[in-house]
């Protein structure tokens, strides 16, 4: 749990190193995966007007084949966007954990 307060540094001289090394970790880790989730969310949306774009420019192609394919493509490309910025807003979003009652969800 990158989000768990960092561990105590006390006792013996290893002891504390180690800990002092696993807290290193944890702050490394937690900004690198806020980076990473800054570029993609950064990246998915730059993408979103050059495909708008593709999108009109296709919509010109007299090729009734060729067309369905660059939309079947062009479809492609915006799920993996969306899926992009899905992924970016979940990393970001902390939810609180709780316990759920899996018959009653089930039933109902």
């Amino acid at each position: 749990d990158l989000d768990r307060p960092p561990l105590v540094a006390e006792g013996a001289r290893e002891v504390r190193q180690a800990a002092e090394a696993l807290n290193a970790m944890q702050t490394r880790l937690k900004a690198l995966i806020e980076d990473r989730t800054r570029v993609l969310a950064a990246v998915a949306h730059d993408l979103q007007t050059p495909l708008t774009r593709m999108r009109l420019r296709i919509e010109k192609v007299d090729d009734e084949t060729l067309r369905a394919q660059l939309v079947n493509d062009l479809a492609a490309m915006q799920h993996l966007v969306r899926e992009g910025l899905d992924l970016a807003r979940i990393e970001t979003t902390a939810e609180d954990v709780v316990s759920v009652d899996l018959d009653a969800l089930l039933s109902a």
